[in-house]
């Protein structure tokens, strides 16, 4: 599984570097990626963001690390 690490970015940065990160998994064919976001703003935001991706299927917190998805690609 592919993953991106938004922890420590901007909200701004942190949601363009996810759209562009999904948009490419989906087109190499990827199910499954993890973000992860860490513990704050980002965090808060990610559910919306997920909803907003025309690539993001679903979403869940890792079971091992609440500042970590799993989201499924379209």
């Amino acid at each position: 599984m592919k993953t991106i690490d938004l922890h420590g970015c901007t909200i701004h940065d942190a949601w363009k570097r996810f759209i562009a990160f999904a948009y490419e998994k989906s087109l190499d064919k990827e199910k499954d990626i993890r973000v992860i976001t860490g513990h704050g703003a980002i965090q808060k935001e990610f559910p919306r963001w997920c909803e907003a991706c025309v690539h993001a299927k679903k979403w869940e917190t890792e079971p091992y690390n609440s500042g970590s998805y799993k989201v499924r690609l379209r």
